[in-house]
C-alpha cells in the first residue's frame, strides 16, 4: 500500500530537488558522458528488473531498490543532460504517447485482467496479452475522449465551483450505484447454489482444525492419531498438503479393528531431501527440512505396517534432485515399514475450481456459451516428477507407486465438479467430500486383505501402478 511505498515517492522528490537548478548537486555530478551513462544504466536496470524479478524474489523489500533507483537514474539523466542519448530514445513519439496515457493504462489494466477471464473463460498467456493490449486501447480512448476534454475545458476553469459540485455529485452517484450493486451481489452470493460452492472452499480434512499441521510456523512433529493408540497395526499418512487431502479416504479405509492411523503432514513441505526457497514466506523453508529430518529419525520407533506418502509436484527441483531426494527419504521409511506406497500428486487446474463454478452459476446462457470449468490433466512436468519418484521407488523392494489420477480426472480431463460433487477446493487440492468418495478405489489399489486386516505382500518385481 502507498504508505509503505512513501520512500519511493520521496526518492522521486529528491531527484527533482537536486536537479531543478543548474547549480544543483546532480548537475554538478552528472555532466556529459556520465549523465548519458547513468541514463542507460537506469534504463537497462528497469528492463532487467521487469524480466528477472520473479515470484521467487521477495518483493517489495531490498529488490525494490532496483527499479526505484533505475527510474531515478533515468529521470536524473534527462534532467541534467538535454542531449543525453537515452533522453533522445525516450523522446520517440510512440514512447511519449504511451507515457502520456500511462496513468490511464494503470487504471484500466487491472479491471480488464480480472474481468477478461470471467468473460472469455481463459487466462492463458495469449489471452493475458490480449487483455493488456485491450486495456491500452481503452486507456487511449478514455484519455482522448474523457480526460483531455475535461482537463482542458476552459468552462470549468472559469466556473470552479460548478466543477467542484459536479465532481462531488458524480462521486456520490457512483458510490450509490456501487452500494446498490453490492446489495445485489450479496443477495446472489447467499443463494443455495452459491453457498454450496462457497462451502467447498472450506471443505478441508479434519486434521487441520486439530492443529497437527503447523505449516511454516514451527518444525515440531505433531502427529494426529486416530483409532486405538495400542492397536496391533499402524498406518501412516505422510507428506505435505497433497498427502493431507487424502485423509478422508485413508480414515475410512483404516477405520477397522486392530488398526490405528497416524497422520504426519506439513503443508508445502515435499518429502524430498532438498532445501528450497519458498516464495510465499520469502525465504528458505528451513522448518520443512528440520521437520522432515525429525520425522525420518522417529520412523524406526514408529514402525508402521503401511505408509502412504505423497507430495506436490510443483517444487522446482531438477529431475535428478527429485530422484535422489526421494530415494534419500524412502530409505529410512522402507527400513522401518512393512509396505510403502507413494501416491502420485493429483493434477492441477489452471484456475480455482470453486471460483470458476461460482462465476458461472446463475450466469445467463448467452454469456456462458459452451465454456465449462474443466481442463486437460496433461502435465509434462508432473510426468517427469512422477517418473523420477518411480525410479527412486524401484530401489526398494517394499515400495510401490500408486496413480489415482484416472479417478480424480477421468479420461485425462479434470472437472471442477464431477457427478454432482465438487472435486477441487482450490486449484490443486481435492475437497474432503470428493476425497472420501475415493476410499473404495484407493483400498482396491492397496490390495487390502479384509479378512486379515493387513495389506497383501506385493509381488516381487511387480510394476508400479
Amino acid at each position: 500500500m502507498m504508505p509503505l511505498r512513501a520512500w519511493q515517492f520521496g526518492m522521486g522528490a529528491l531527484v527533482w530537488l537536486a536537479s531543478r537548478h543548474e547549480s544543483g548537486i546532480l548537475h554538478v555530478l552528472m555532466r556529459g558522458k556520465l549523465a548519458s551513462a547513468a541514463g542507460w544504466l537506469g534504463l537497462a536496470s528497469l528492463l532487467g528488473a521487469g524480466l528477472l524479478l520473479s515470484a521467487n524474489k521477495p518483493y517489495p523489500g531490498f529488490f525494490a531498490l532496483i527499479p526505484t533507483c533505475a527510474a531515478a537514474l533515468v529521470i536524473a539523466s534527462g534532467s541534467c543532460a538535454s542531449k543525453a542519448t537515452v533522453q533522445r530514445v525516450l523522446s520517440w513519439r510512440p514512447l511519449q504517447g504511451i507515457g502520456r496515457v500511462s496513468y490511464s493504462w494503470y487504471l484500466w489494466h487491472w479491471p480488464v485482467l480480472l474481468l477478461g477471464p470471467a468473460l472469455t473463460g481463459s487466462n492463458a498467456p495469449v489471452y493475458r496479452g490480449i487483455y493488456v493490449a485491450m486495456s491500452l486501447l481503452l486507456a487511449f480512448i478514455s484519455y482522448r475522449f474523457v480526460e483531455s476534454p475535461i482537463r482542458q475545458q476552459r468552462w470549468w476553469l472559469a466556473r470552479p465551483r460548478v466543477g467542484y459540485y459536479t465532481a462531488f455529485a458524480l462521486v456520490i452517484l457512483s458510490v450509490l450505484g456501487f452500494l446498490q450493486w453490492s446489495v445485489g451481489a450479496d443477495k446472489a452470493a447467499s443463494s443455495p447454489a452459491q453457498m454450496r460452492i462457497a462451502f467447498s472452499h472450506g471443505d478441508t480434512p479434519a486434521i487441520y482444525p486439530m492443529g497437527c499441521d503447523d505449516w511454516y510456523l514451527s518444525d515440531r512433529v505433531r502427529p494426529c492419531v486416530f483409532g486405538d493408540r495400542h492397536a496391533a497395526h499402524t498406518a501412516l499418512l505422510l507428506g505435505d498438503s497433497i498427502a493431507g487431502q487424502w485423509f478422508p479416504a485413508v480414515a475410512r479405509i483404516f477405520n477397522r479393528p486392530g488398526w490405528r492411523l497416524v497422520v504426519l503432514t506439513k503443508s508445502s513441505c515435499p518429502m524430498v531431501d532438498q532445501s528450497f526457497f519458498y516464495a510465499r514466506i520469502g525465504r528458505v523453508y528451513s522448518e520443512c527440512a528440520n521437520w522432515r529430518k525429525a520425522v525420518l529419525q522417529d520412523m524406526a520407533q514408529l514402525k508402521p505396517d503401511m505408509v502412504l506418502m505423497s507430495s506436490s509436484s510443483t517444487a522446482t527441483f531438477t529431475q535428478k534432485e527429485w530422484e535422489k531426494g526421494s530415494a534419500s527419504v524412502l530409505r529410512p521409511i522402507s527400513e522401518a515399514a512393512a509396505h510403502v506406497y507413494v501416491l502420485r500428486s493429483t493434477p492441477h487446474l489452471p484456475f480455482d475450481g470453486p471460483d470458476c463454478l461460482a462465476g458461472y452459476a446463475g450466469r445467463p446462457s448467452w454469456l456462458l456459451g459452451k465454456r465449462t470449468c474443466n481442463a486437460s490433466a496433461a502435465d509434462d512436468h508432473a510426468d517427469l516428477v512422477y517418473a523420477s519418484i518411480q525410479q527412486a521407488a524401484r530401489q526398494f523392494g517394499n515400495v510401490e507407486t500408486l496413480d489415482l489420477d484416472d479417478r480424480v480426472c477421468p479420461n485425462d480431463k479434470c472437472h471442477a465438479e464431477l457427478d454432482g460433487t465438487i472435486v477441487f477446493r482450490d486449484s490443486q487440492h481435492m475437497t474432503a467430500t470428493f476425497a472420501a468418495s475415493l476410499a473404495p478405489a484407493l483400498a482396491a489399489r492397496l490390495r487390502l486383505d479384509h479378512d486379515a486386516g493387513i495389506a497383501k505382500q506385493p509381488t516381487p518385481g511387480m510394476p508400479s501402478q
